[in-house]
């Protein structure tokens, strides 16, 4: 037996490529018959002892068959199920950074107890499509918490007085998630709570639990019969979601992965027939079949090794397809770009993101851009280094602050300074460059100001041209330098473009080559926004980049 990653026990088989060698079979007589022969001639039920031998070896055969075409589909039925309970933790493991940043960036704004700029952040945090039913902001004085401000429908912790003391003498100031139980309401809910270190208000949000198990086909529960518990235990109580009736019978596995200061338990099972429905009848066929098979073993025996190597090349596909974790790289992107539509009076806007061909592991690119007081518009474009669930994470971090920075009117400099605080190189062991842009839509005037950024792009009625922006140091490298911003007024019409480096970057090319072939490609596209953004990728990554890109576009329609 071999066991795996998850600690399911897996079958290891050996393959025998021979064939059975075929008895002989007995010579006819083709003499005369003599006079008493009918009198000692063989009765029907008495076979010779090489019959008998022909007829144990054949159900031998059978036997052995039966048991390697069993193990064989429970073997590809395993495998398979294992792959997919890993692309479900990765899954699990990946929904904590988005959850855990909204409830910190709330804490940021409310700073210590501001409940109008909470109010203002929080609801565009929850409601239909957001990530949380409802908000809210409590006070600790004296070990004992004190609702400030809630925004969404009433808390059902907040109606449980027993409860909710229970659950704040739980929540410890810490930056680790707090998590509830399952609360008991039409439908059910969980609650989660952030109290950051020396800081004296707890964020409380609550998320719905889903009304039915419609799973997408992307999804890594997509092809499992499934049950998601809240906690270590399987109890009814603790049920968050399940597409099939409890408990979950026949061949299962479970996998439990942490959730901030809780964990979520999964128990899932293949849904419909597994990959080896033909083996699993294949022992009855042989049993039943008994003499038949003496002639049909061969053809039995190549169709059951072809099965089995079918079984093993849909269990390697899919443990290959599942296992990449480019796919959940791509659905947390989205889940991390803003839900809201991205559109402004006065202006065009529009995005691309294009994940990474050479590696599987999600990266840290984002884009934003934010509408703030006084009609403005915000903009930020940002690569954190590196890859993997770390640089997606200090990517959510980065992306939070400065969209609770920008909805207070913070200037692109200062806000590149504040984020200098949140990032250090040798601590974090990576940096970030961003650029960010204060947009007056109406007089077309441009605030800029870049973390070791990609220079921004303009294409208007004059041509194609990069702004000259004073590049700091990216975000998380010391410098005693102060952060620079840069005002420019551009034309009626013109085109906006902000970037990543794995756009113009390529090995073996200088950065140079790489920003030429950008402004030649922009010439001549079409006048739209979307038109300029789709022209620049079939221009410069026609089979895609071997970095992640992402691009935002602004047109003045003026």
């Amino acid at each position: 037996m071999e066991e795996s990653s998850h600690g399911i026990r897996v079958p290891t088989l050996t393959r025998d490529g021979g064939t059975p060698e075929a008895a002989p079979e007995p010579m006819a007589s083709t003499g005369p018959a003599s006079p008493g022969a009918a009198g000692t001639a063989r009765a029907w039920w008495r076979l010779h002892r090489l019959t008998l031998v022909v007829l144990a070896g054949v159900l031998a055969i059978a036997a052995v068959l039966a048991v390697v075409a069993r193990m064989a589909s429970d073997d590809g039925d395993v495998r398979l199920l294992d792959s997919q309970l890993e692309q479900v933790a990765t899954a699990v493991d990946a929904s904590v950074p988005p959850l855990q940043e909204s409830l910190i960036a709330a804490d940021r704004v409310a700073g210590r107890g501001s409940v109008g700029p909470f109010r203002s952040f929080a609801a565009s945090e929850v409601g239909a499509g957001a990530a949380f039913r409802s908000m809210s902001l409590w006070q600790v004085s004296h070990g004992t918490a004190r609702l400030l401000v809630d925004v969404g429908p009433p808390l059902v912790l907040a109606s449980r007085p027993a409860t909710r003391a229970s659950f704040f003498a739980s929540v410890r100031p810490s930056t680790q998630l707090t998590v509830t139980g399952v609360l008991a309401h039409h439908p059910p809910v969980y609650g989660l709570a952030e109290w950051l270190p020396k800081s004296d208000v707890i964020v409380y949000a609550e998320a719905a639990l889903p009304p039915g198990a419609r799973v997408p086909s992307g999804s890594p529960l997509a092809g499992l019969d499934f049950a998601l518990f809240l906690g270590r235990s399987t109890a009814r109580a603790d049920l968050l979601e399940a597409s099939i009736p409890l408990p979950v019978e026949g061949l299962r596995a479970s996998e439990v992965e942490p959730f901030g200061s809780s964990a979520i338990t999964v128990v899932a099972t293949l849904a419909g027939p597994g990959e080896g429905q033909l083996s699993r009848d294949l022992p009855w066929l042989a049993i039943g079949g008994g003499l038949l098979l003496a002639v049909l073993a061969g053809v039995a025996a190549e169709g059951l090794l072809r099965r089995r190597e079918l079984a093993e090349s849909l269990a390697t596909d899919s443990e290959r397809r599942y296992g990449q974790q480019r796919e959940i790289a791509g659905t947390l992107q989205r889940a991390m770009k803003p839900q809201e539509d991205l559109s402004f009076p006065g202006v065009e806007i529009a995005t691309r993101y294009v994940p990474g061909v050479s590696d599987l592991q999600i990266g840290g690119d984002w884009f934003d851009a934010i509408a703030v007081d006084g009609g403005g518009l915000f903009l930020a474009v940002g690569d954190v280094s590196g890859r993997g669930l770390q640089a997606a994470t200090t990517m959510a971090h980065l992306r939070r602050a400065i969209r609770s920075y920008a909805v207070r009117g913070v200037p692109p400099d200062v806000v590149l300074s504040r984020l200098d605080e949140l990032l250090d190189l040798e601590v974090d062991e990576c940096f970030s460059t961003v650029i960010c842009a204060l947009v007056d839509v109406p007089s077309r005037e441009v605030v800029l100001a870049s973390a070791g950024h990609p220079p921004a792009l303009v294409r208007d009625a004059d041509g194609v041209r990069f702004l000259d922006v004073p590049v700091g140091t990216p975000i998380g490298v010391s410098s005693a330098r102060a952060r620079v911003s840069t005002t420019t007024t551009l034309a009626p019409g013109s085109v906006l473009l902000l970037y990543t480096d794995g756009l113009v970057e390529r090995r073996g090319q200088t950065l140079d080559v790489g920003l030429g072939q950008l402004a030649t490609a922009v010439v001549g596209l079409d006048a739209t926004a979307d038109g300029v953004l789709r022209g620049v990728l079939e221009a410069l990554c026609p089979e895609g980049s071997a970095d992640d890109v992402a691009i935002l576009g602004v047109r003045w329609l003026t």
